[in-house]
């Protein structure tokens, strides 16, 4: 009989284990992959950007983001920066845009930080061990190899983003067992697949400090400034990630959605395709933009490229300089759940408690992370929620034991 059982090796999931078992409960967590932390090693570019110095309630999103206000006040930036230091991440590098990482840009240094105290706090931790049920009956008993109970159960099973890592929607099941319901779940922090007949010519292209817009319906609806990369099926890079929320949400409603791509600030061209005599219309634009770009350009306006470029009427520049400062491409799809950093949607926060992340539904059964229907910004926004969801359960199950 274990006091706290943990289903899920997570971010949340080993953070819940680890508290616990300083706080001498006897605890087990349950792995389905071959080791813990697998997801925690991609975050960040494997940088591991695991909080954010600008912790706000509007980088939140759900049907009720109140439900971790104060959460995230309680929990903030500096409790868990004092918290991993006291576990052995001395020192931090941090962005101008708040993004914090572990001074040795590793995450893999992180998790091995993690997986020592996991040891220290004496956590029985078994991996492969892929959960088939969860009932209870005086107590809990979680199904798997073999039958394992306890007298309280986080599920801390993610949602179901990058399946490939263990996240693939399984504790959804646990938790509408006891009659909580579910969101519906949608690819967040994605990659979009743009109808540009040019895409593989422009595939590879990237451009920094951009501005790219989203429309839903012909109506401006966001803007993100950063980087933003052409790809073979669209687009990609940290702007374009930043909007794909929207975007996803509008396309499954069936509205028409488009990307405003600024690959070359506004500015009047009039002098320089004039004073280029000797020149044809594709050569003058070399210097100007990426060279992968100009031939594309040029073919969707019906421009003939091999035309001298002073012979280019005003009209013709007009277009180039529209097209240049809003490259616009219908979004006509995504890259799934394989590809998405973070999901959308999950299980209801109505029927739990926000201070203490335990289920109203039934006593002694709590949910962390996202597996609950809150899914954050870019940034470190999600690893900062997977941690404080653990801190507040765990605190709970200390106080009832």
């Amino acid at each position: 009989m274990y006091d706290l059982i943990v289903i899920g090796g997570g971010a949340s999931g080993m953070l819940a284990s680890i508290l616990a078992g300083k706080a001498g409960l006897k605890t087990l967590l349950l792995e389905k992959n071959n080791r813990v932390g697998k997801k925690l090693l991609t975050t960040g570019n494997s940088r591991c950007n695991f909080t954010n110095k600008n912790i706000k309630l509007e980088r939140y999103h759900g049907q009720n983001t109140n439900f971790i206000k104060s959460l995230i006040e309680r929990y903030d930036y500096n409790f868990i920066k004092e918290l991993f230091f006291e576990m052995g991440i001395e020192s931090f590098y941090v962005e101008e845009n708040g993004k914090a990482y572990p001074n040795s840009l590793q995450a893999s240094t992180f998790l091995d930080v993690l997986r020592f105290e996991m040891d220290e706090a004496k956590v029985v931790l078994i991996t492969d061990e892929n959960i088939k049920d969860l009932s209870y009956k005086n107590n809990f008993t979680v199904y798997g190899k073999e039958a394992y109970n306890s007298r309280n159960v986080i599920v801390a099973t993610g949602g179901m983003s990058m399946p490939k890592n263990g996240s693939d929607g399984g504790g959804y099941k646990f938790l509408k067992k006891f009659g909580h319901r579910d969101i519906k779940t949608l690819p967040a922090l994605t990659q979009l697949k743009l109808e540009n007949p040019h895409a593989r010519a422009m595939d590879g292209v990237k451009l920094e400090n951009t501005n790219v817009s989203l429309y839903v319906d012909g109506e401006f609806v966001a803007r993100e400034n950063g980087d933003f990369l052409f790809t073979s099926y669209g687009a990609s890079g940290p702007t374009v990630l930043s909007l794909s929320r929207k975007a996803v949400v509008a396309l499954d409603k069936n509205r028409k959605v488009e990307l405003g791509v600024e690959i070359r600030e506004g500015g009047e061209l009039y002098s320089r395709f004039k004073s280029m005599n000797q020149r044809t219309l594709e050569e003058a634009m070399v210097g100007l933009i990426n060279k992968k770009l100009i031939i594309p350009i040029l073919k969707g306006l019906e421009l003939d490229w091999n035309m001298p470029a002073s012979n280019l009427k005003n009209e013709g520049i007009k277009e180039i300089e529209n097209r240049l400062s809003d490259f616009r491409a219908r979004v006509v799809g995504h890259t799934g759940f394989g590809n998405s950093q973070v999901t959308n949607g999950g299980i209801s926060t109505d029927d739990f408690d926000p201070n203490t992340m335990e289920s109203r539904l039934q006593k002694g059964l709590y949910a962390v992370g996202e597996v609950l229907d809150i899914d954050g910004d870019s940034g470190g926004f999600n690893l900062h929620f997977a941690w404080a969801s653990a801190l507040a359960a765990v605190e709970a199950i200390k106080e009832t034991i």
